[in-house]
């Protein structure tokens, strides 16, 4: 890659000249008097230069797009946590489809339960979800009447929300279900892999839960 800088001599203020430099290469003098054109015409090539230098190094070091597919398809964390993640959501999906609730909904309902009373931003961060998402989905829960958001004293500015009396009477009639699923995710993953899910899941730092 070329190295680009001017070096500027002031040892004459009338006729000393300054030298923009290529490689260590002189390439034109100009004077103190010389136009502000010429020097930004000197400078223009320079970068131009340098801007096809540039490019030539990073096509050279660029990696085939099939070396970088490769790579992703063996190695990707991302793509077999979701892999994952999608066969265990549907297992829970066909198990608690006959109460007509989805296995995320079923989770949320749970942690609603577990927090007894809290708002909407407290369900959302303890489900480390964005605000929207969250509250998206705790409206198909108040849709259905599994929780109910309470209106506190006239200026009270906090709604909690709380798990309604459908809601546990739900979670108990599909409690039977979730055990259902429990047990063939564990069985897919096996017992050292169901253990090392529930570990890693619970080891997470708390910076990256928050985020």
């Amino acid at each position: 890659m070329y190295r680009l800088w001017i070096e500027i001599y002031d040892r004459d203020p009338g006729t000393t000249p300054q030298w923009a430099a290529m490689n260590g290469t002189r390439v034109e003098s100009i004077t103190r008097g010389a136009s502000a054109v010429g020097l930004l015409g000197i400078l223009t090539s320079m970068v131009h230069i340098h801007h096809i230098s540039s490019m030539k190094d990073i096509s050279e070091n660029r990696e085939s797009p099939s070396a970088m597919i490769e790579e992703i398809t063996r190695c990707c964390l991302l793509t077999r946590a979701r892999r994952i993640s999608r066969v265990i959501t549907s297992i829970f999906d066909q198990e608690l489809r006959p109460f007509e609730v989805s296995a995320s909904q079923f989770s949320l309902l749970v942690l609603i339960a577990r927090l007894e009373s809290a708002s909407r931003a407290e369900i959302a961060r303890a489900n480390h979800q964005e605000r929207s998402t969250s509250t998206r989905n705790l409206n198909l829960l108040i849709s259905q009447g599994w929780v109910e958001e309470i209106e506190e004293e006239k200026g009270g500015r906090r709604r909690p929300v709380t798990v309604s009396a459908a809601g546990r009477k739900l979670l108990a009639a599909a409690m039977p279900a979730w055990r259902s699923a429990q047990a063939k995710t564990k069985q897919m993953l096996g017992d050292e892999g169901a253990a090392s899910v529930v570990e890693l899941a619970d080891g997470l730092p708390a910076e990256q839960l928050a985020a």
